[in-house]
């Protein structure tokens, strides 16, 4: 499998995930039950984790090809992004 075909079935698994935890959510809070805001809350922690998860893989998978060049860019671009989150959530 190519690097480009993991990184999809990544994405297109992560957005399916994300959208039965929305749709679990939301049930749950038609129903009136607690717990629908905390699906719809995983849902949205689904949503904002692909990018990340994306760029990691990316790095591990050009890491294991030997492509040292893109597995560095990869690796300086989820620095940045986790330093992004880290600095968001300071303020």
């Amino acid at each position: 499998m190519t690097v480009e075909a993991r990184i999809s079935w990544l994405m297109k698994s992560g957005v399916v995930i994300a959208g039965l935890f929305f749709l679990v959510g939301w049930i749950g809070q038609l129903q009136g039950y607690q717990y629908g805001g905390l699906f719809s809350g995983l849902g949205v922690a689904s949503l904002l984790s692909l990018p990340l998860l994306r760029v990691l893989l990316s790095a591990v998978l050009f890491f294991g090809r030997g492509e040292r060049e893109l597995a560095i860019v990869s690796t300086f671009v989820l620095v940045v992004l986790l330093a992004s989150f880290g600095f968001g959530a300071l303020t």
